[in-house]
């Protein structure tokens, strides 16, 4: 599950979305998240769970930023910790800048080789992957 919310976040490089501005800042829904990843770990083996729990600790820990700005310019942030680095060992943060544009579907794509597909539903962001394995919801702030 970390594996592919990881993938996914670096990998986050499209949005669709219908009518209205999609500019602003997004942060992601730790809460919708948490519960997410509370239901999947519910249907794991026993054997994996603590795998699985261990995703969820580090999905607690993580931030993930987005900015997307009016004239197709913006930003993501991604801070997450390494759960093999040290007790102390504080988490760097990645930010890289990017482009987006909206065509006339609505669809917003941010320039990059991997899209990821959002679906907009007022101030949130519903984004997955080609392959649907793991969304991430984002929340505007």
């Amino acid at each position: 599950m970390i594996r592919n919310l990881t993938v996914m976040a670096l990998a986050l490089v499209a949005f669709s979305c219908k009518g209205g501005s999609v500019a602003g800042s997004y942060t992601l829904d730790k809460a919708a998240m948490g519960k997410i990843a509370a239901e999947q770990i519910a249907k794991m083996p026993e054997d994996q769970k603590a795998f699985g729990k261990l995703a969820a600790e580090l999905l607690k820990q993580m931030e993930i930023n987005l900015t997307l700005a009016e004239g197709g310019k913006g930003e993501m942030m991604m801070k997450m910790p390494n759960p093999f680095a040290g007790k102390d060992a504080k988490p760097e943060a990645k930010t890289e800048a990017i482009t987006w544009e909206k065509d006339e579907a609505g669809v917003v794509t941010i320039k990059g080789k991997d899209p990821v597909s959002c679906k907009v539903d007022g101030s949130r962001l519903t984004c997955s992957d080609a392959k649907k394995e793991q969304a991430l919801i984002f929340v505007k702030s």
